[in-house]
């Protein structure tokens, strides 16, 4: 089997500033589509303060990027600082260090993503600035997160490390905290750039480079790689003559440039903007969109699980025609997604309620919507195993059962645990203001209990994910029979009726 086949690696990634949102709150959600087998799982990492000379060992991915091959057998290891935070991650069963990880820390700052930019890479830049085989891997991320308090810290602690010691990957992020959102693209081996995302304004993102044009010389909007522009002049990715500096026609466009897949990645970004902003009549034939949009409405939490969940639903590109089969293009929301968030960040809340992980394990078109939050103190056995073989005892393996099942016959099927998740999540968003105001008065008074909030949150989180886990069952218990009742179907013969 390949080390990557194609369509099995491209995510997806939504953020919205403070002003964007019916809360005020930034968000921010993910769909990480790895291969289907690929166990998700949550985990709460303990932050703390590290010794003088102490170091973090991290170990060496091995995959390939088109026909070049990264197997490093040594591992790297960078200096610890004196200082990490807690934080509650979404992960593979692999660890964080692999990346394909959604985390929050205790300052509510948050990493959302990332996501494949390699096959959207052109050559020029693969030529100028080639990957960096004794690089950092997407591990990097949640190791610039443990170390931050705010989001635009958390950048620069993200390309400070790129800058130091290389990309192993070309990648995108999102990175978020009560009050900004950022984004975050590798160029190659060394140069990267972020921006801000404006507070009235949302993004969206597949798997190409989207990054406009930037200055650098606008710190209140724009961070990246040290002497970028001189770089990209040096290496032929740029000509001043031609206009201000563009980063994503520097770095990118080898997808929509393809005859075959040029909107492969598109129109998935397309699609959610078509969802969120469609007074603006946005063309789906496009191969280029802004990075920043305005929504017709204020965007909130449903909103985001929605977007994620978008199957091209009442459009030329539906996923699931009615006719049956598939549709041409590769939707939003695949089967094979491992696992999906949605970030709040709340700055007027005390942080161990306020910043909420929003988990879904496995696919949002099969799977619930649970929050967590920081005030965690476990985890329910279940939602922390998992690998790459089917494990009956596993939250994961679980959804992913059911997942199956649907996808025997979509539309027969989906609507079923749709009702189901549906029903679910109301119950959880009518419950959840009133636990966290309790959670909040119980932190007014932490002097008397320090651990009230976390027991009680734990509570709530543990008490949903069960119902899930369970209801997961019962589902594929029903779709399992319904599918056995309709198996004579496949041969049968019609006027055989007595």
């Amino acid at each position: 089997m390949p080390a990557h086949r194609e369509g099995e690696i491209l995510c997806y990634l939504i953020l919205a500033g403070k002003k964007a949102t019916a809360t005020g709150y930034v968000l921010g959600g993910h769909n990480d589509d790895l291969h289907g087998n690929t166990a998700a799982t949550y985990n709460i990492v303990a932050g703390g303060k590290h010794e003088k000379g102490e170091k973090i060992s991290l170990p060496r991915p091995w995959f390939t990027i088109g026909d070049v091959k990264i197997d490093e057998p040594r591992d790297l290891e960078i200096p610890q600082v004196p200082e990490t935070y807690d934080c509650f991650m979404l992960q593979t069963f692999r660890g964080y260090i692999a990346g394909d990880t959604s985390a929050i820390n205790k300052h509510q700052v948050a990493v959302v993503g990332g996501l494949n930019l390699a096959v959207d890479r052109n050559d020029r830049a693969e030529v100028a600035d080639p990957i960096h085989k004794a690089g950092l891997a997407g591990g990097a991320r949640y190791i610039a997160l443990q170390r931050s308090r705010t989001a635009r810290e958390c950048v620069e602690n993200l390309g400070a490390l790129l800058s130091e010691y290389g990309a192993v990957f070309p990648s995108c992020v999102g990175i978020v905290d009560p009050n900004e959102a950022w984004y975050f693209e590798i160029g190659g081996g060394f140069t990267w750039a972020a921006v801000r995302v404006p507070d009235d304004c949302y993004m969206t993102q597949s798997n190409g480079y989207r990054i406009p044009e930037i200055n650098p010389d606008d710190a209140e909007n724009v961070i990246c790689s040290p002497k970028l522009l001189d770089f990209a002049k040096e290496k032929g990715l740029w000509n001043p003559a031609d206009g201000p500096f563009h980063w994503a026609r520097a770095y990118g466009g080898k997808m929509t440039s393809d005859s075959e897949k040029g909107y492969y990645n598109v129109r998935r970004v397309w699609a959610v903007m078509n969802k969120f902003s469609p007074s603006m009549n946005l063309d789906p034939d496009k191969k280029e969109f802004p990075l920043f949009l305005k929504a017709d409405k204020k965007i909130d939490v449903a909103d985001v699980m929605q977007g994620l969940r978008d199957l091209f639903e009442n459009t030329p590109f539906e996923a699931f025609p009615e006719a049956g089969g598939f549709g041409t293009e590769r939707p939003v929301c695949v089967p094979s997604c491992i696992h999906s968030a949605v970030v709040e960040t709340r700055g007027n809340i005390p942080a161990d309620i306020g910043g909420v992980l929003w988990g879904c394990i496995g696919s949002p078109m099969t799977s619930p919507y649970v929050p967590h939050y920081l005030a965690q103190q476990n985890l329910l056995s279940a939602y922390t195993r998992g690998g790459l073989e089917y494990d009956r005892d596993s939250a994961f393996w679980r959804f992913r059962l059911l997942t199956n099942l649907v996808m025997s016959d979509y539309r027969t099927y989906a609507p079923i645990v749709k009702e189901a998740w549906s029903t679910l999540e109301k119950d959880i968003f009518a419950a959840k203001a009133a636990i966290e105001a309790e959670a909040i008065k119980f932190s007014q008074k932490a002097e008397e209990d320090g651990n009230a909030v976390g027991r009680l949150l734990t509570r709530f989180a543990d008490s949903y994910d069960a119902l899930a886990y369970e209801e997961a069952e019962k589902l594929s218990t029903k779709l399992q029979t319904q599918i056995a009742e309709r198996q004579y179907l496949h041969f049968a013969k019609p006027g055989l009726e007595w």
